[in-house]
């Protein structure tokens, strides 16, 4: 590839000062990095809603992919699960004084990925499986 130098190179120059100066091709510039942001800002929002539930609400929707509830551990107020049902679905906080669970999982960043079923054995006790 030739390289470009002497007068020609600076009249390059000068028009690539000139076309960012340009106000068409400067609105198209912003334009496309606000789009991009914006795209940036959307993948970032999280899709499901975390919202604290009394365990009365609590409902056991299967271990399906598209109807299941996932126990995926305890932090130190909360047991923190993962729904869905159908195109609907969440995420639950639920306060560890009213559902009491004997074998609790540590909640650690990776828990989002797995996650274990919550059964109410016949005696009222809570376990995961």
């Amino acid at each position: 590839m030739k390289r470009v130098t002497g007068k020609r190179a600076k009249a390059i120059e000068e028009q690539r000062a000139d076309d960012l100066c340009n106000p068409p091709i400067r609105e198209q510039m912003m334009k496309a990095m606000l789009t991009a942001l914006l795209l940036v800002c959307v993948a970032c929002t999280p899709t499901r809603s975390e919202q604290r539930i009394h365990v009365s609400e609590f409902r056991n929707y299967g271990a399906t992919p598209l109807q299941h509830t996932f126990y995926l551990g305890s932090d130190s107020e909360h047991h923190h699960f993962t729904w869905s049902n159908g195109k609907q679905g969440g995420r639950w906080l639920i306060r560890k004084s009213e559902m009491p669970i004997i074998n609790e999982r540590v909640l650690t960043p990776e828990s989002g990925r797995s996650g274990y079923i919550a059964l109410l054995d016949s005696d009222g006790t809570w376990r995961v499986r």
